[in-house]
């Protein structure tokens, strides 16, 4: 027998609202067009949800049930109740392990997705750099330019005023 409280994660002596809050948030959280898990544990799961709030909403099903765990407590456990048990660890077991994979995978993916951000970016600012040492060549050039045509006036100008002094 598997324990609704648990189930729902709210403590035995918990009154109805606090039992609906849990049960409200265990759908949201397992709902099958929501989680992102497989969606056959995500539909026994919401299913162990739906048996667990039924019956601890319903006060005369509640007060049987603690019975009935009471009952169970105070027996010493069979053969059935440890396989079952023990079959439930195992369903835990791969659900955790499920879990473990997805949480592995999204942070393969965040990580993907930085890396593919950091090289945009780092492409981004080579292109960038390429595109400035460009633009800085041709200004280099055109500078060079001016300054050949001003060295070349300069001289013209020079020789002007010196080739009369040296003539005469």
């Amino acid at each position: 027998m598997k324990d609704y409280y648990e189930i729902l994660g709210v403590n035995k002596n918990a009154d109805a609202k606090q039992i609906k809050s849990a049960y409200l948030n265990m759908l949201k959280k397992y709902h099958p067009d929501i989680y992102e898990g497989d969606k056959a544990i995500a539909q026994q799961k919401t299913q162990e949800i739906n048996l667990a709030y039924d019956t601890l909403s319903d006060t005369s099903k509640k007060q049987a049930y603690d019975n009935s765990l009471k009952n169970i407590f105070s027996l010493p456990k069979t053969k059935v109740q440890t396989k079952q048990n023990s079959n439930e660890i195992a369903w835990y077991k791969r659900v955790f392990v499920e879990i473990k994979k997805l949480k592995q995978q999204k942070k393969e993916k965040k990580k993907l997705k930085q890396n593919n951000k950091n090289n945009n970016i780092y492409n981004k600012t080579q292109n960038n750099a390429k595109n400035l040492d460009n633009k800085e060549n041709t200004v280099e050039k055109k500078e060079i330019k001016k300054l050949n045509i001003l060295i070349f006036i300069t001289i013209i100008i020079i020789i002007l005023f010196l080739l009369p002094i040296i003539v005469f």
